[in-house]
């Protein structure tokens, strides 16, 4: 199950970076603080995973 969600994770990354994030626990805490457009992007698609930091 890891390794289909790491595959996703690297193809959602090539296909569009800046437009769908999709974070696993490092990269919410590292990518979604440092930009000011990730913290509307991300809570919309993924309010349920844990390491979103929105509140």
């Amino acid at each position: 199950m890891t390794v289909v969600i790491h595959t996703i994770v690297a193809i959602a990354h090539r296909i569009s970076p800046t437009k769908m994030e999709v974070p696993s626990e490092r990269e919410a805490s590292v990518h979604v603080p440092a930009s000011p457009m990730r913290p509307k992007v991300i809570p919309k698609a993924f309010s349920g995973i844990p390491g979103t930091a929105d509140g």
